[in-house]
């Protein structure tokens, strides 16, 4: 063949075409693991336990501890250096002032 000759072009695939191929593949490359997954062999459903001789199940023992806090007044056998401080909230702690309500820069005002 001559250097003269013309060459002949490939032909283009459409735009139609090709984006028939690309969602096949996108579909194809989507759905593959679940295929792959469900082909696969499944486990037996003892396969995971295993109780060796010295290695029996345990119980296991839930226990709910509820904590009670008794206020008790002083006695008269109480020492004199012996101070009571309370924790927490104290209904003779000051309350703070409630924050300025907060506008949202539009024209309705807030609830």
């Amino acid at each position: 063949m001559a250097m003269t000759e013309p060459t002949s072009r490939r032909r283009r695939i459409s735009k139609g075409a090709l984006r028939t191929l690309a969602w096949i593949g996108g579909a194809v490359g989507f759905l593959f693991p679940w295929a792959a997954l469900s082909l696969s062999p499944k486990p037996a459903a003892t396969a995971g336990i295993q109780v060796l001789p010295g290695n029996q199940p345990r119980e296991i023992v839930v226990r709910h501890v509820i904590r009670r806090i008794v206020v008790e007044e002083p006695g008269p056998a109480s020492g004199a250096g012996v101070a009571y401080v309370t924790s927490g909230g104290s209904a003779t702690a000051p309350v703070a002032a409630p924050p300025p309500p907060v506008t949202t820069g539009g024209s309705t005002p807030p609830p």
